[in-house]
């Protein structure tokens, strides 16, 4: 009977948490795939996934969760894919991974998706990559490089010919780490020729307003860090509010705090700006003349402009999104308009 071989790839999303360096190199794989985006959306967690995983010595990759319906939908969502990877560092070297599982289209519709989303990714200059599905969809899709099948007994021989792997199970546990993952044998070197990501942080040198935790935060009551014991911890995944912005020496940190000096790193890899996520957006004030949209893919373009407006003109909001990786507003009119700080400001 034939079982799955070494080595294995594990792959993660934000559901997984944050893994550790320690608990990467416990897991014993050589290589993990790591959620970045879905839809129009970056995914949490994922360039501290992807730096823990290099530092624990395992080949780098990512995937995508399709949720669009239309070669339309498929550009967009691998736009933000690819500017999420460059974001992180990732190369040409670094498999890019399409998760399609969500909806059927039938044969045509799917493979129009599916073409349109690599082409656009080869547009960008990711050329290195590949679709995952579940076997049952393999009469309904392109060619699938990543297959998802969980045999209740192992096949008599290899499975899959011309797969670059297999995904044979979604409940592999490991101790320390949260939740279960999902654990593939790897038919080829694929997923394992990878260059490391090399982005170097950012830091906000703005008030953000509303921060997320995107992994466990010291809290310090001094601008300087290093050589300090934290006087508190901010949990990952926690919400919290920011009071100002700070310069340290090169750096920048997070006022958390209206009543005493306490600091967390203003470092984008740990924490996330969720200014435009806060629900209590009601109204924004632009600081600049700025143009209202027909469409939110249009928002930043001189294309779709409905008309211009002044500085000071007062917006109410009804809703943000995301349109091509970028923060958009929608008034209560219908009509899009730019969520960038330099153009609009909360009332």
């Amino acid at each position: 009977m034939y079982e799955p071989q070494k080595p294995f790839m594990i792959d993660l999303s934000k559901w997984n948490g944050i893994e550790t360096v320690k608990e990467f190199k416990e897991m014993k794989a050589k290589a993990v795939c790591v959620q970045i985006s879905h839809g129009t959306f970056v995914e949490d967690y994922g360039y501290i996934n992807l730096k823990n995983a290099k530092a624990a010595g395992l080949a780098l990759n990512a995937y995508h969760f399709a949720q669009g319906t239309s070669p339309a939908a498929a550009r967009a969502e691998a736009y933000v894919f690819a500017k999420t990877a460059k974001k992180y560092g990732l190369t040409k070297h670094n498999a890019m991974v399409l998760d399609y599982e969500q909806t059927n289209l039938g044969l045509a519709g799917n493979t129009a998706y599916v073409n349109a989303f690599f082409n656009e990714l080869d547009r960008l200059g990711f050329t290195k990559h590949t679709l995952y599905s579940m076997a049952g969809w393999a009469s309904v899709l392109p060619p699938i490089g990543w297959i998802a099948d969980y045999p209740a007994e192992w096949p008599a021989s290899k499975p899959f010919n011309g797969a670059h792997a297999w995904q044979f199970t979604s409940s592999k546990h490991f101790t320390g780490s949260y939740g279960n993952f999902d654990e593939s044998t790897l038919f080829d070197d694929f997923f394992l020729d990878s260059a490391a990501p090399d982005r170097k942080p950012v830091y906000y040198d703005f008030n953000i307003r509303l921060g997320k935790a995107l992994q466990e935060l010291n809290v310090y009551n001094s601008l300087k860090f290093t050589g300090k014991q934290p006087v508190g911890k901010i949990k990952a995944g926690k919400l919290f509010k920011v009071y100002g912005v700070k310069k340290a020496g090169k750096t920048y940190r997070l006022l958390v705090s209206d009543k005493k000096p306490l600091y967390v790193t203003a470092n984008d890899f740990y924490v996330k700006n969720m200014y435009y996520s806060n629900p209590s957006l009601k109204a924004v004030k632009l600081l600049k003349t700025a143009a209202l949209h027909k469409d939110k893919e249009s928002v930043g373009t001189s294309k779709n402009v409905l008309r211009t407006f002044p500085k000071g003109t007062i917006f109410d909001v009804k809703v943000f999104r995301k349109a091509s990786g970028l923060w958009v507003l929608k008034t209560q009119s219908g009509y899009y308009l730019t969520a960038k700080k330099t153009f609009v400001q909360k009332v």
